[in-house]
């Protein structure tokens, strides 16, 4: 964000406003929070059945809910993220001394 922000030497250094770090964080860290997802889903969804724990916890009384629980708890990791990169946006908005927040920009990061 920082080098987005400041974009070097030659070039005049930008705003540090919400349209900017949002298009950061869009173009950015779609990579980083695939790879994070990828592994969160894999070791959440594969991880018993590979030790052979899946047996015992298909047996259990809430076996049906196990899937339930699973989405929320990925659903729960996407917002998390992305709550902490709202929240790295607005400290460099402070940091660069622009706190003209708009806040449907940073709405837009969750779409």
């Amino acid at each position: 964000m920082f080098d987005d922000i400041d974009k070097g030497i030659r070039l005049p250094q930008h705003y540090a406003s919400s349209g900017l770090l949002t298009q950061t964080i869009n173009s950015s860290f779609y990579f980083i929070g695939a790879l994070v997802m990828v592994y969160f889903v894999n070791d959440t969804f594969w991880q018993s059945k590979a030790a052979g724990f899946s047996i015992i916890e298909n047996t259990t009384y809430f076996a049906k809910e196990k899937r339930i629980s699973r989405v929320g708890s990925i659903t729960l990791v996407i917002l998390s993220l992305t709550f902490l990169l709202l929240l790295e946006a607005v400290v460099f908005q402070f940091i660069f001394k622009f706190p003209h927040f708009d806040w449907n920009a940073y709405f837009g990061i969750f779409f």
